[in-house]
């Protein structure tokens, strides 16, 4: 049996590059993903969820250009606006971690070590959510998209005292359907369930926005080994996507608690 192969050669230069077409983020996006077809501006957010929803595949719920929304959430998006101009050359890159947008080549690293102050989980006696973080993220400056960060969202989400929220209640046998959300005021819920707040004061901003988000947000000193070993659960959102390899080693050390660590990128 012969199988005839044709091979069709052409040399690319730099200078002969095919000419750039700036789309931003949906260039990184495959011709038929909803980000190549939608309207897509940073200053128009997205309405909120109204339907019950479950995540069944996470790398998907994770991917902008599946789920354009999210560029409104991360400040690995806003610090680029409405996205680079694409590299018209390939260089090699590598990194501990990727996104979907980002073509990394992924590395090996290091574990983190277990902390020194570390009880087992039915020691901790705080049922609470906790994070402690700072303000950084992106560099903000007048007219940036600052209060879209992630970190802003979550503060200002889990401190929050107006209104209510629905809450789905534990169903008393596994064949007994859940049903609707029952309506809990919000000055009940997020004390009893979070304790999340920025530390310090702001940074990573221009003076006059820095003192803006002092004004909004309350901010709490920086807590020890000790105080945060008291929580049976720990949240991580992590900032500087651009440095991926602390992203993960932030996680690691968090899973080597004993805690109940979540990842909220």
């Amino acid at each position: 049996m012969y199988v005839l192969m044709l091979v069709f050669v052409a040399d690319i230069t730099i200078n002969q590059t095919p000419p750039v077409k700036h789309l931003g983020w949906p260039s990184a996006c495959p011709p038929e993903s909803p980000l190549r077809h939608a309207t897509f501006n940073l200053d128009v957010p997205p309405s909120p969820q109204s339907s019950k929803t479950f995540i069944y595949d996470h790398p998907k719920a994770m991917d902008p250009c599946l789920h354009p929304s999210l560029l409104h959430h991360h400040g690995q998006f806003f610090r680029h606006n409405h996205g680079p101009i694409p590299n018209q050359v390939l260089i090699p890159m590598f990194a501990y971690c990727s996104t979907s947008m980002h073509y990394n080549i992924i590395s090996a690293f290091n574990s983190a070590d277990p902390p020194v102050i570390n009880p087992d989980f039915v020691d901790r006696l705080d049922e609470r959510l906790l994070w402690r973080g700072t303000t950084t993220g992106m560099n903000i400056t007048e007219g940036s998209r600052w209060r879209g960060l992630q970190r802003m969202r979550l503060v200002r989400w889990a401190n929050e005292r107006n209104g209510t929220v629905s809450v789905l209640q534990s169903a008393k046998s596994r064949s007994e359907r859940v049903g609707p959300g029952k309506p809990i005021t919000k000055a009940r819920l997020n004390p009893a369930m979070l304790d999340v707040a920025f530390v310090n004061k702001a940074h990573q901003c221009i003076s006059a926005v820095c003192e803006t988000i002092d004004e909004e947000f309350e901010f709490r000193r920086y807590q020890d080994q000790a105080a945060a070993a008291n929580y049976k659960y720990i949240l991580d959102v992590s900032t500087h996507s651009y440095f991926l390899q602390f992203v993960l080693i932030t996680f690691l050390r968090l899973m080597a608690t004993g805690g109940r660590a979540v990842s909220g990128d």
